[in-house]
């Protein structure tokens, strides 16, 4: 089983939940950088679709998270673990890993960083507010 701890240093997060200006060059390893073909791009070229690619992010996530979610009962506790799976193959993480959830959620690795797993088909993990 895999578990995934969720603090403030966490090295994986929602996906749509960051709020940090990534550059591109910054994201991507060097491999997928070299062959999205964004090595061939002037800086010019570089800065002008960072930018791009920063105002549609926020114009796109600006509703993120707006929907009304149910107020809890009183006396209620928010659970500090919740149990799904990956979907799909998964073999670990390689420094920007998009990972989807059986429960809906998607979340992509936020820190460098490689980690090599077996092959295995939609392993559990266990989501550990922190």
């Amino acid at each position: 089983m895999i578990a995934i701890a969720l603090w403030s240093t966490a090295s994986i997060t929602p996906a749509a939940w960051s709020d940090e200006p990534n550059k591109l060059e910054e994201a991507m390893i060097a491999e997928q950088f070299r062959a999205a073909g964004l090595h061939r791009l002037t800086a010019e070229e570089l800065a002008f679709l960072n930018q791009w690619l920063e105002r549609h992010a926020s114009d796109t996530s600006t509703d993120f998270g707006a929907e009304q979610l149910p107020l809890p009962q009183p006396g209620a506790t928010e659970p500090t673990e919740e149990r799904t799976a990956v979907v799909g193959l998964f073999e670990g993480w390689s420094g920007c890993t998009v990972f989807t959830l059986a429960n809906g959620q998607v979340w992509q690795q936020r820190l460098p960083g490689k980690y090599h797993y077996k092959k295995t088909e939609n392993p559990p993990v266990v989501l550990i507010r922190g």
